[in-house]
């Protein structure tokens, strides 16, 4: 574990940005005993898609500098060709989750995993926590918490190492993310209109929650662990009718639930702007509207902070 601060690892002043990506329930439903009460392999590849397609790099990494060369020896050309992309995407989740992911596919491929667990030791791991012979990172970290794991990938994207970040579970990481994380808007144009106070509070923030990836089954299913509630009341109604949020304040209990200090302060994004996100070309759009798999109907759905979650009475 590193004792760096996140804000020395991260020397680009940039805060990490973090997306929750969850499978609920109608009423917010995780899991029950450690595993899904759904199997879904259409849903576990939009899963796959969304946390390993890596975005365009904003600030490429600078080729390597040219050897300098003995006097009046010749000098190769100079190499036109971009340096090569290293990043890969981060998956963070806790020991039952990654305990859930059957062995022969852990680590999950071309991404980094971030295990949280304050019990497990490398060993209980399965998969090398240590640094690479080059001294290249591990593609499995462990850490005793997600600020050890968000630390750990600030590093990583302050080496130019980390593309997009996800929580993949389970429940209580889930709940402390949307608890404790400060959101920040994912458009550039929305982040133009944040007061000057919330934008100075958002980049005094290394960490930052932007995104929910949310896959939204239409039934409800036993479980006995819960996403908390992150939407309003109306958003709910609406949700129920498989049509986009308006805007609402209105906020009340919800039984057997944890609830969301951001409740009702994230929007429902458009079909146009989740394909934008997901780099999707016209050959492979995500379905709009509702999506049927083994008997069960679900909706792929992406949320983003909405503007007044950033008024001085509403800020984290």
């Amino acid at each position: 574990m590193s004792d760096l601060s996140s804000s020395e690892m991260n020397m680009s002043g940039a805060p990490l940005r973090i997306s929750l990506i969850a499978a609920v329930t109608r009423s917010n439903g995780l899991g029950s005993g450690g595993g899904l009460p759904w199997t879904l392999p259409k849903e576990m590849s939009h899963f796959r898609r969304c946390t390993t397609f890596l975005p365009p790099s904003p600030s490429p990494p600078a080729p390597p500098p040219r050897s300098s060369s003995p006097r009046g020896a010749k000098s190769a050309s100079p190499s036109t060709s971009p340096a090569k992309d290293q990043r890969m995407n981060a998956v963070i989740m806790g020991r039952n989750t990654w305990e859930s992911i059957p062995e022969k596919f852990r680590p999950l491929k071309g991404r980094w995993n971030i295990v949280v667990s304050r019990s497990m030791n490398v060993s209980q791991l399965g998969a090398s926590g240590q640094e690479g012979s080059n001294g290249s990172p591990a593609q499995t970290l462990l850490a005793n918490s997600l600020k050890g794991a968000l630390d750990h990938l600030s590093k990583l994207q302050s080496l130019h190492l980390l593309g997009r970040t996800f929580l993949i579970g389970g429940a209580q990481l889930y709940a402390q993310a949307l608890l404790t994380l400060p959101q920040h808007s994912s458009t550039a144009s929305d982040d133009q209109q944040h007061s000057s106070t919330a934008s100075n509070d958002l980049h005094a923030s290394p960490f930052v929650l932007d995104t929910l990836l949310i896959t939204r089954l239409k039934s409800d299913l036993s479980c006995d662990v819960y996403l908390p509630e992150f939407r309003s009341d109306d958003q709910i109604r609406l949700d129920e009718k498989g049509t986009r949020d308006g805007s609402s304040t209105v906020i009340s209990d919800s039984a057997g639930q944890q609830e969301s200090k951001s409740r009702g302060r994230w929007k429902r994004a458009t079909h146009e702007q989740f394909n934008e996100w997901l780099g999707a070309t016209e050959k492979d759009l995500l379905p709009a509207g509702a999506v049927e798999e083994k008997g069960l109907e679900y909706e792929l759905q992406m949320w983003l902070p909405a503007q007044w979650c950033f008024s001085s009475t509403h800020r984290s």
